[in-house]
């Protein structure tokens, strides 16, 4: 999830780039390219703090569940007068 968000702002930047010729650029825009640049670093970190967070919360939560029983090997089950579909 987090390398799809990433791949995607690093393709809008590409093309943004791409499309603008940085030598024609005021100071003030390069500036304001600076500072969303710098906003998306800072939120790719924020969601790396709480992929850390959800991955921490996900491996506390797998170990408090026992394991599962296996299933018992040449145990007989009697399906004498349950309901069965199909013909008598």
């Amino acid at each position: 999830m987090i390398k799809l968000i990433l791949g995607a702002c690093a393709i809008a930047v590409g093309q943004f780039a791409a499309a603008t010729d940085a030598a024609s650029q005021s100071p003030a825009d390069m500036q304001s390219m600076k500072h969303e640049l710098e906003s998306l670093r800072a939120g790719q970190t924020n969601m790396r703090e709480e992929l850390r967070e959800i991955k921490a919360l996900l491996q506390k939560a797998n170990a408090a569940v026992p394991p599962a029983a296996a299933p018992s090997v040449g145990t007989e089950l009697s399906l004498e007068g349950a309901q069965i579909r199909g013909a008598p």
